[in-house]
């Protein structure tokens, strides 16, 4: 769990959720206000998040951030990984894009790849199974760009008369092509792969490939043992799990430090 507070994302918290002890780690580099608007935890069992236009790495395991580094400004809107376990990154407010290898530790800051006169959200990420990169943005304008890694190239998919306001949204499935969404109140559908986009006449009903992933809302309850998260409350510092098999909950308390809330005005 994020710990957020005058200073922004100062610390990442971790809780035993059979005895309610907890840590914190501090965030390996100065937060400066910022704090985590997308986050991914991989098939690796590694956790990934991006702001303060820093990416990072933590590890449960080894209970550290195994690794971090600056980028374009400034904090993912959307975060994935793609089907060789690489981790990618999509960025406010420029429509940056980074990816990070787990297995060769290998890191690549793509900069900004769309230029608008106005603050873009890329709220979607997700690559296909031939290794391109797509992502939705807004909202001013919706938008979906197609991006190739081999070569570095981003590619706007709608025409500017046929962006609405709103968000354009992608979506992995398990055949292993994207659809993608041009938003608005009348969106056009899209199938890609490789880099190339067929219109469809109507929706597609989308086969979602698993990703644990998600904008600052994200909330994972399940355990590996198939225990359930039921209730985390920070303000009361209590958490409740549930067993689905017994039916049984536990309850158990938690700790952690803050220097207090970012007031506004009094």
């Amino acid at each position: 769990m994020w710990l957020f507070d005058h200073r922004g994302g100062y610390a990442l918290l971790l809780i035993d959720a059979e005895t309610g002890k907890s840590e914190e780690f501090p965030t390996p580099f100065p937060p400066g206000g910022d704090c985590p608007y997308a986050s991914v935890l991989s098939t690796g069992n590694r956790y990934y998040t991006h702001f303060g236009s820093h990416f990072c790495e933590f590890d449960p395991v080894q209970r550290a951030f195994t690794f971090f580094e600056k980028t374009t400004p400034q904090m993912a809107m959307s975060m994935t990984e793609d089907d060789a376990g690489r981790i990618w990154s999509a960025t406010y407010p420029n429509s940056g894009l980074v990816a990070f290898d787990p297995a060769t530790r290998a890191f690549r800051d793509y900069g900004s790849l769309y230029q608008q006169n106005w603050a873009q959200y890329p709220r979607s990420v997700v690559a296909d199974d031939a290794g391109w990169v797509y992502f939705g943005v807004g909202s001013t304008a919706g938008q979906v760009i197609l991006f190739d890694p081999q070569t570095s190239t981003a590619t706007p998919l709608l025409a500017d008369a046929d962006r609405a306001h709103g968000y354009g949204t992608v979506y992995r499935d398990l055949n292993g092509r994207v659809y993608a969404s041009s938003g608005g109140d009348a969106a056009t559908w899209y199938e890609c792969h490789r880099g190339q986009a067929a219109k469809l006449q109507a929706p597609p009903a989308v086969n979602h490939k698993p990703c644990i992933t998600g904008s600052q809302g994200l909330v994972h309850p399940l355990f590996p043992s198939g225990k359930r998260l039921k209730v985390c409350d920070t303000v009361e510092r209590r958490m409740v799990v549930e067993d689905p098999k017994t039916g049984e909950t536990r309850e158990l308390t938690f700790e952690y430090t803050s220097e207090g809330a970012h007031i506004m005005g009094m």
